[in-house]
C-alpha cells in the first residue's frame, strides 16, 4: 500500500498534521470512509508490530558474537595463510621449480603469484570472511539507528 501525504500544520507541542492525498476529495461521506478504512489498516499494522527492543536487542547481541567469532577464526586464517605461504615457498624453491619458465620471470612477484595459486582455497576463505565482517558492520549501524529510533518513538509516547 502507498500512501501520499501533505503537511497541513504544525501545531503547539511539535506535531505536524498531515492528510493522505491518495483520498479522494468529492463525496465527504465516501471520504470519511474511506479515511477510517485507511486509520484502521494502520492501525491493524501497529498492533501487530508493536515497539519493542528485545528482539532487536537479541539480534544485536547475535551479531556481535558471531562478529567476535568471524575476527578470530580471520585472525587464525591469516596466521594460518602466512605459515602455509612460507612452508610453500620453501618446499617450491627445495624442488626446484622453475619460476622463469611458468610466470616469464624470477622475483618476489612471481613467487608470490605462484605460492598464492597453490594456496586460493584458503585465499577464498580468508576473503569471505573479510566480505561478512564488513557486512555484519553495516548491518551492525542498521540495527543501532533502529533501537535510537524506537527508543526516540517510545519517548514520544508513539505506539
Amino acid at each position: 500500500m502507498r500512501f501520499e501525504y501533505s503537511k497541513l500544520a504544525e501545531g503547539l507541542n511539535g506535531r505536524i498534521g498531515v492528510i493522505d492525498t491518495t483520498i479522494p476529495r468529492g463525496d465527504k461521506e465516501t471520504s470519511a470512509r474511506l479515511l477510517v478504512d485507511v486509520l484502521n489498516e494502520l492501525h491493524g499494522i501497529s498492533e501487530e508490530k508493536p515497539l519493542d527492543l528485545h528482539h532487536d536487542f537479541k539480534e544485536y547481541d547475535e551479531l556481535i558474537s558471531k562478529m567476535n567469532k568471524d575476527a578470530r577464526e580471520l585472525f587464525r586464517l591469516e596466521k594460518e595463510y602466512q605459515n602455509e605461504f612460507n612452508r610453500v615457498l620453501e618446499e617450491a624453491i627445495e624442488h626446484k621449480v622453475d619460476f622463469k619458465a611458468l610466470y616469464g620471470g624470477n622475483n618476489a612477484a612471481t613467487r608470490k603469484q605462484y605460492v598464492e595459486e597453490q594456496l586460493s582455497d584458503m585465499l577464498d576463505e580468508i576473503q569471505e570472511l573479510k566480505f561478512c565482517k564488513t557486512e555484519n558492520q553495516r548491518q551492525l549501524d542498521f540495527l543501532k539507528r533502529l533501537i535510537d529510533m524506537k527508543i526516540q518513538l517510545i519517548r514520544y509516547e508513539v505506539k
